[in-house]
């Protein structure tokens, strides 16, 4: 995604936010800031006119014609955060008010454990 439509993107949410302030648009708000702070971060490899055309840096030095829109080799790694109490009370289902313990614990870090070492 372009990072200046995140950006309008995130401008559009802050706006909805000060209206309604879901919690929802809280998580929206927080994921696309990260997302244009690691876009920034990285270089382009080329660019693109959103056609037919794209220009990379091996071929020559600066841009061709109307290539503006930036590519990039990779998407960024995004760091591992595991799940909230309440996110897994969201998925085996309502407990009250009782805390996320003991076995049902143990079993969701073993899980989030494994799908981390398949992702690194």
């Amino acid at each position: 995604m372009n990072i200046e439509a995140m950006k309008q993107a995130l401008e559009a949410l802050e706006k909805a936010d000060k209206i309604n302030g879901y919690a929802n648009n809280k998580k929206a708000i927080t994921a696309l800031r990260q997302a244009i702070e690691q876009a920034e971060k990285q270089e382009p490899v080329g660019y693109w006119n959103g056609k037919e055309t794209a220009w990379f840096e091996h071929e020559t030095d600066r841009p061709v014609g109307d290539c503006t829109i930036p590519l990039y080799a990779s998407p960024s790694k995004r760091e591992w955060v595991g799940l909230t109490d309440e996110e897994i009370k969201e998925i085996i289902g309502p407990w009250g008010p009782t805390p996320i313990k003991g076995y049902t614990r143990k079993l969701f870090d073993a899980i989030e454990a494994k799908l981390k070492e398949k992702n690194t």
